[in-house]
């Protein structure tokens, strides 16, 4: 009798290990399940084609980015060599140029954040560049100070703030899982124009036509972003 009560409990835990055993097989079983099926779940897809809003942007950064890089590296030198300024005078030229910059990029996010239109604020952002491009021209021509100065506050004003706005019409127009590509694209036409613009004007002012040829190619550049801001407004108005 005190054998068999001995040995019925250990039988009754011997028994129940398998069906524990089991369990536990189910259990590894069904998170293996659930790894593999979080593991499929994470497989990216393929991105999509960016749509033509993108691509037009970054022409736009691209054009913008030389005319920008043209101006900020050859307007000291402009103001020294053609219009016989200090090199502390010719530094300020662009340390006003920047400050207005800064503050025009506040300035032009305020009016994305108010709802303008993107494309219609870059083409005044262009029309206003170009402008500036002239004034330039002409400070050259004539001699005027005061003209390079204006130039100077336009350039700011407008072509220093057009980063803000590239980036804000692009949140607009693409969906945010693309944003993170979309973004690198108009970033690096951007910096491409920033690498061409001081290449581009270096030659052009050491050819016979100097400076005012330099000017003259900076204004037509931003032409061109005043044309594909224009192409841009009728694309959206269609649409």
């Amino acid at each position: 009798m005190w054998h068999s009560l001995r040995v019925t409990p250990l039988l009754t835990l011997t028994a129940s290990h398998p069906a524990d055993t089991t369990e536990a097989t189910d259990t590894r079983a069904t998170d293996t399940g659930a790894t593999d099926t979080g593991a499929t779940d994470a497989v990216p897809t393929s991105s999509p084609r960016h749509p033509g809003m993108v691509w037009a942007l970054a022409a736009f950064g691209l054009l913008n980015g030389i005319g920008v890089q043209a101006t900020n590296v050859y307007m000291p030198l402009f103001s020294v060599r053609e219009l016989g300024f200090s090199l502390v005078l010719g530094g300020v030229t662009a340390a006003v140029a920047g400050a207005i910059g800064v503050a025009a990029r506040v300035g032009w996010a305020r009016q994305m954040a108010r709802g303008a239109s993107g494309t219609h604020l870059l083409l005044l952002l262009a029309l206003i560049a170009t402008a500036g491009a002239a004034m330039f021209y002409g400070a050259g021509a004539s001699g005027w100070v005061w003209m390079l100065w204006v130039a100077a506050a336009l350039h700011g004003t407008s072509a220093l703030g057009v980063s803000v706005v590239l980036m804000s019409a692009l949140m607009r127009s693409i969906p945010s899982t693309s944003m993170a590509s979309a973004s690198g694209m108009v970033t690096a036409g951007m910096f491409t124009g920033f690498s061409l613009g001081p290449l581009g004007m270096g030659v052009l002012v050491s050819s016979p036509g100097g400076f005012q040829l330099g000017w003259a190619a900076v204004g037509l550049v931003y032409l061109l972003c005043v044309l594909l801001a224009v192409v841009l407004i009728r694309k959206s108005s269609r649409n």
